[in-house]
């Protein structure tokens, strides 16, 4: 729920400079519009008034101008009301329709032109910024884990640094193999043993394991990452590892097994040459 809610007030966010110059684009569209319908109908009233006597159905007519088209602000009203669904277009159109034709095209323009380009055009924005939130949540989430795995490594890390400064009595910075086992009783090597999933008989061949220059002494960058390589279950990526060397192995005892088996021929024959002139 919260991540849902994060997207969607992102995605507002992050659209509101698009819809802002949408909305100006429209208001400016809409007056231009308004001027043309607001003075074609004045002068349509002003022609009916003048003549004496005005029809009733003039009259009629003229009222519902004024309802529609009687000032700039109503005439903007209208237009806004005819896109957003405020009011029944076909209504606001009927009056141009009877002062001409050619306004009746005009205000079906102003709709097609409003409907098709603006209106999509705010759509496709907030479109956009509901994939861009995605976007950004997806990153989100991503430095969320780096940040969590880094936190986790730091503390694991330290753990490991605390277990190794326990472990070197003699504070000289180096953990020997007799330290080590002299230290099995320990809280921090039975804790090591028990966080590595291993038990005392398994010590000597931790130590080997972390002892990766065979020194036989372990420095404190040695043995924090040795332990932090042998925590936790073997991975996909290890299994792999081990399966593409162990086919790099075999590549290369191929030709060497090759090699010894006529060497060791060669030999056969040669102890049979020999048997034979002695015998």
């Amino acid at each position: 729920f919260v991540r849902a809610l994060r997207i969607m007030v992102y995605s507002i966010i992050h659209t509101l400079k698009s819809v802002i110059w949408a909305v100006i684009l429209l208001f400016m569209v809409i007056y231009f519009f308004g001027i043309l319908f607001t003075q074609v109908t004045n002068e349509y009233r002003h022609s009916i008034l003048t003549e004496v006597p005005a029809p009733s159905s003039s009259v009629t007519m003229i009222e519902t101008n004024l309802k529609f088209w009687g000032s700039l602000g109503t005439s903007m009203l209208t237009l806004l009301e005819s896109v957003i669904g405020g009011v029944d277009w076909a209504d606001a159109l009927e009056p141009l329709t009877v002062i001409h034709w050619f306004w009746m095209m005009t205000f079906v323009g102003f709709i097609l032109f409003t409907y098709f380009a603006i209106l999509n055009v705010v759509t496709a924005a907030f479109c956009q910024g509901a994939f861009e939130g995605q976007t950004y949540d997806r990153e989100q989430t991503v430095k969320d884990l780096l940040a969590h795995k880094r936190s986790s490594l730091f503390k694991t890390s330290d753990l490991f640094r605390n277990m190794f400064s326990k472990i070197d009595s003699d504070e000289s910075g180096d953990i020997t193999w007799k330290e080590f086992k002299a230290n099995i009783g320990d809280d921090s090597v039975q804790a090591l043993l028990a966080l590595l999933d291993l038990d005392d008989t398994d010590l000597g061949v931790l130590f080997k394991l972390l002892d990766v220059d065979g020194s036989q002494r372990l420095d404190v960058t040695e043995f924090i990452s040795g332990c932090m390589r042998l925590k936790g279950n073997a991975r996909s990526i290890d299994l792999a590892k081990i399966s593409h060397d162990n086919q790099k192995l075999a590549k290369r005892l191929v030709p060497f097994m090759r090699y010894m088996q006529q060497e060791i021929r060669q030999i056969q024959n040669s102890l049979q040459v020999v048997a034979r002139s002695v015998g």
